[in-house]
């Protein structure tokens, strides 16, 4: 915000105060509306929202580094399952009503496992990552939310000791 725009703010929010003090705060009328509606939008413009993209972080990692770590996790215990014929694991660019992944450049990784289906979607570029089978269409989506799959796979870890 330039010198000039926060001058310009704090002559609105001056002639604003005086405009509350001159009225009560639980009689609203007509005139206090407006001058709220008038000043609420120029308050808003100069309210700055932190961008948020794949490189904000926690402090410590970034949320590209976390995306990352999550489709290396998720490509070695789908790798380890394919490998033991453990599960029914595929990746597919397709999804089971025919359409490319996010209208292509995609894929999607699909387990079937005892406790539900676990399934993530990744870049074209990470393909190779995952050395599991390769099928026309993935199987059909059971509509698991982020939450209940991490509760099947807590599940899956407890079971696998």
């Amino acid at each position: 915000m330039t010198s000039i725009e926060e001058q310009e703010l704090r002559e609105e929010l001056r002639d604003f105060a005086i405009t509350v003090k001159d009225h009560s705060l639980y009689d609203p009328s007509a005139e206090l509306d407006a001058e709220i509606n008038r000043i609420m939008p120029l308050i808003s413009q100069h309210i700055q929202k932190p961008r948020i993209d794949g490189e904000t972080s926690d402090g410590y990692h970034t949320f590209n580094e976390l995306y990352h770590y999550r489709m290396l996790y998720n490509a070695l215990i789908f790798n380890e399952w394919a490998s033991q014929g453990k599960y029914d694991v595929h990746k597919s660019s397709f999804h089971s009503d025919g359409e490319p992944c996010f209208g292509g450049g995609w894929f999607v990784v699909v387990a079937e496992t005892p406790v539900g289906q676990i399934t993530n979607h990744y870049e074209n570029k990470d393909w190779d990552m995952f050395k599991v089978p390769r099928k026309k269409m993935a199987n059909k989506w059971d509509g698991a939310s982020p939450q209940l799959v991490a509760e099947r796979l807590a599940q899956l870890s407890k079971e696998d000791k």
